[in-house]
């Protein structure tokens, strides 16, 4: 008797940062779901979001942005800590064959993530990030102090590190999950997506570009402050400078600082009598939103 081979499903994790984002989440649910429809085929797909301290509603309509019937879990900072944070918390709980970051704000199209993760799973990279400064790629409506900023700084980065690119700046990137767990990054700002891909290049990690289209942010506004960015850019380029590539740091071997979190895991709206809050055991105090709270009482009580 002919038994079927077992196929094993890849796993993808999408990770998305959210900081007052309220005004977006419309727009991201409905880039989400296509998004899912495109890889669910394919893979097992778990969404995870990272709220780093909003002050408006961003939290509570969490839920209602991710695709019905999607499994996803919600972390939540108590205040603003930074983009490198949102990163440290979402790597710490990610686990999947493939994690990917995309922006709140779907300044890309989620629907791109499909080719990045196929040339990761065939093992062409560890990393894959989009790439809009690349000769094929393009920047349609972006600020003209965000491309300055953005494209000067991968230049600088070009020109005085190993790591030869055309674009650092973007999150939008698929990742190896097992890389994820050794990458190593003290930035708490937007200048952790630079020493993140520092990082993997020291590690001696395949790092590719995929020339995509980078469009101006629909609805919000950037939460980047312009100041502190080109700052911390121009005080992590001397480190690359003084470390003859690489920042003194990164050699060193200082590790992922894990926050502490509390999560809700839940499977979709519909679902949602499924959720409940799980606390984890780690050094930073990190809150979890009132409604995953009333979940878990809700749960209890139905259990009486």
């Amino acid at each position: 008797m002919n038994k079927t081979p077992l196929r094993i499903v890849p796993s993808v994790c999408i990770m998305v940062p959210l900081y007052n984002e309220e005004q977006t989440m419309e727009v991201l649910g409905r880039a989400l779901l296509s998004l899912h429809r495109r890889l669910s085929g394919s893979f097992k797909v778990c969404y995870l979001f990272v709220d780093d301290g909003s002050q408006d509603e961003t939290f509570s309509r969490i839920r209602s942005t991710v695709p019905p019937g999607a499994e996803y879990e919600a972390y939540r900072h108590p205040e603003n800590r930074g983009l490198g944070e949102a990163f440290r918390t979402a790597f710490r709980h990610a686990n999947a064959d493939i994690v990917c970051t995309i922006d709140g704000d779907c300044s890309y199209k989620p629907s791109d993530l499909f080719a990045m993760i196929l040339r990761v799973l065939s093992g062409h990279a560890d990393i894959v990030v989009a790439s809009p400064y690349h000769p094929l790629g393009d920047v349609q409506g972006v600020q003209g102090w965000r491309l300055a900023l953005s494209s000067g700084c991968s230049r600088l980065y070009r020109a005085f590190t190993p790591l030869k690119l055309y674009t650092y700046t973007s999150i939008f990137r698929a990742y190896r999950g097992s890389v994820v767990k050794e990458l190593r990054s003290s930035r708490r700002d937007f200048v952790a997506a630079v020493e993140l891909l520092l990082s993997a290049s020291s590690m001696g990690c395949k790092i590719e570009e995929a020339p995509l289209v980078l469009h101006r942010r629909c609805t919000g506004s950037s939460k980047m402050r312009i100041a502190k960015t080109i700052s911390g850019h121009l005080g992590l380029l001397s480190q690359c400078i003084l470390g003859h590539g690489y920042p003194a740091s990164l050699k060193a071997g200082k590790q992922l600082i894990y926050p502490k979190a509390s999560v809700e895991i839940g499977a979709s709206a519909e679902e949602h009598q499924m959720q409940r809050s799980k606390a984890l055991q780690t050094w930073d105090p990190v809150t979890v939103g009132q409604h995953s709270q009333e979940m878990s009482k809700a749960k209890k009580g139905a259990t009486l």
